[in-house]
């Protein structure tokens, strides 16, 4: 009966150090994938992550990984693409109300130095062009951060 004993303590030494084992490789794994996935993230890449060990777990760890990397990936490039959308149209927006507002201006100017002070076309011709002045530096205003982002 005592070598039954004796060959079982044996038996459980030997599953302890394979699981044991088995546990190191599973944290050399997953050490690896915490490395690929820091730089995948932070850099535009479209390698892959990869693991040197055949453990199935891992592997499909890794796959699901690479998946969520991948629509990671084509949200940023939407976003910017949206981003870059928006820009271009705010500037072509502010490019288009530049030149009105630049003849409202001149034409405003004209008729104020056409009329007397006394007469009620200076007092408009007035309003126009200080709001247009307003308006004017609103645009140049919005067209500079669009140029800053």
């Amino acid at each position: 009966m005592e070598i039954w004993l004796w060959i079982s303590i044996g038996v459980l030494i030997c599953i302890i150090a394979a699981l044991f084992i088995k546990l190191l490789l599973m944290k050399k794994d997953v050490n690896e994938i915490e490395t690929a996935f820091r730089d995948r993230i932070s850099s535009e890449t479209n390698t892959l992550i990869g693991i040197s060990h055949q453990d199935k777990s891992m592997r499909r760890l890794a796959s699901q990984i690479n998946i969520q990397l991948s629509k990671l990936r084509d949200e940023r490039h939407r976003f910017q693409q949206g981003d870059k959308e928006l820009k271009d149209a705010v500037t072509n927006i502010s490019h288009d109300l530049r030149t009105p507002l630049s003849g409202i201006m001149g034409t405003s100017e004209m008729i104020m130095d056409m009329s007397k002070k006394e007469d009620p076309r200076f007092d408009l011709a007035e309003g126009i062009h200080k709001d247009a002045i307003w308006l004017h530096s609103l645009v140049e205003n919005i067209l500079s951060l669009t140029r800053l982002q």
